[in-house]
């Protein structure tokens, strides 16, 4: 009976992440179009808000409360998807998708500052692999490894913020699916506007009639393969232990680092590929070891 319960959730939060490891196709066909990442994102997260604003106020209307812990998270999430999605037109995929994946260095680095929680030495070897995947994937064969542009910048702040908001959203579990979702939107929609008045993307004008009508294809991809992912990721998220949603979401690394390599036509070699297996390997270590003092606690219980 345990294995069937927990069937639907695990499949949800794997067909999720391999989504949101495809994530970037839609993001580069639309600028190859014409219509850059923040753009994209505030059409089609922001036709989508609307939806989530009008239930936030007929909850208001009826009951008098205001989410502000959700919406504040929603606005950290939503930071997060917009520093992703402009990144990934501005550096190589791979780098996006490997440097955003260093989730369990700052998540470590969290709980011990913030929360004061005891590191073990496996979280301590965790945090060790995936810095080393870090200095790798920025060439740490050149020197002292650095961010060598604006892209590598914004998808290691995705991922720095995204640990601290995913800190809150476990915190905050009880919270209704829809209302973590929408929140995202909300925020997405926030930065997005703000992101199309910054001199961060190439050729960042307003997309005319004609591009958005070339554009629509992906537009209408991007909103419906994108919401329904978000559903999957926060209701399995609520019904799974944080460690197995943490191995669950690897399908991200393994669909994004595949697709690109497939598809982008961008370098992937030796380097590459020590860095996948230094960031899997800080990921399979972190949420192993969260697992097991899980289960250590259960049995004492």
């Amino acid at each position: 009976m345990r294995s069937n319960s927990t069937l639907a959730p695990s499949i949800a939060i794997a067909v999720s992440g391999a989504i949101w490891g495809v994530y970037w196709i839609p993001i580069r066909q639309l600028n190859d179009i014409g219509v850059t990442a923040s753009w994209a994102s505030l059409i089609t997260i922001g036709l989508t808000s609307i939806v989530f604003v009008f239930l936030f106020a007929r909850q208001f209307i009826k009951t008098g409360r205001i989410p502000w812990h959700v919406l504040i998270t929603g606005l950290l999430t939503g930071m997060c998807i917009i520093f992703y999605a402009v990144s990934l037109v501005l550096t190589e995929v791979i780098k996006t998708v490997l440097l955003f994946y260093l989730t369990p260095v700052w998540s470590t680095i969290l709980d011990r500052v913030v929360f004061k929680e005891q590191i073990s030495p496996y979280r301590i070897v965790a945090v060790i692999s995936g810095i080393s995947g870090l200095a790798v994937i920025l060439g740490v064969a050149e020197g002292i490894p650095k961010i060598s542009n604006l892209g590598d910048l914004l998808a290691l702040l995705s991922g720095i913020f995204w640990a601290f908001a995913m800190i809150r959203v476990r915190n905050n579990n009880k919270a209704a699916v829809w209302e973590q979702v929408g929140a995202f939107y909300i925020g997405g929609t926030i930065f997005a506007a703000v992101f199309i008045f910054l001199p961060v993307e190439p050729n960042a004008v307003t997309p005319s009639l004609p591009t958005l009508h070339e554009a629509l294809f992906w537009l209408i991809i991007f909103i419906a393969a994108y919401l329904p992912s978000m559903y999957l990721m926060f209701w399995g998220a609520q019904r799974l232990p944080p460690a197995r949603v943490g191995i669950l979401m690897m399908t991200e690394i393994v669909f994004g680092v595949t697709s690109a390599a497939l598809l982008s036509g961008e370098p992937f070699g030796l380097k590459e590929m020590i860095g996948i297996v230094l960031i899997l390997s800080a990921a399979i270590i972190d949420v192993s070891d969260r697992y097991s003092t899980t289960r250590s606690a259960n049995l004492q219980d």
